[in-house]
């Protein structure tokens, strides 16, 4: 097995589980099975460059977060995993107060 499949893997498993997905849930995302994301995770299958793409995207991590040539997220990222992280929180809301809050970003979005 290879070192850099190993340790991209390693890094794969170990942003997924910083971005709060499931093997499952990464795998639906990405259109992948979760045994071929397992494999990812295990060096056992190397990353292509489209689901390099993918994965960035639906993580909101840069490809060099995720090939380890930074640990560093980027201002950015870090913004995006913050949206995305309320997005997934405003989801769990019951449904009059998810209303409730869309009528106050409205009138936010509005005031701009």
């Amino acid at each position: 097995m290879s070192d850099t499949k190993k340790v991209i893997g390693q890094r794969l498993a170990s942003l997924r589980k910083a971005g709060g997905f499931t093997q499952k849930q990464l795998a639906d995302a990405l259109n992948v099975s979760q045994s071929n994301l397992s494999d990812y995770e295990n060096g056992g299958l190397r990353l292509h460059a489209e689901l390099i793409l993918d994965v960035c995207h639906t993580l909101s991590i840069s490809a060099d977060e995720l090939l380890g040539l930074t640990t560093e997220p980027t201002k950015e990222n870090m913004a995006e995993k913050e949206f995305n992280k309320r997005i997934e929180q405003i989801k769990q809301l019951p449904s009059n107060e998810r209303k409730a809050l869309l009528l106050v970003m409205d009138k936010f979005i509005d005031c701009q």
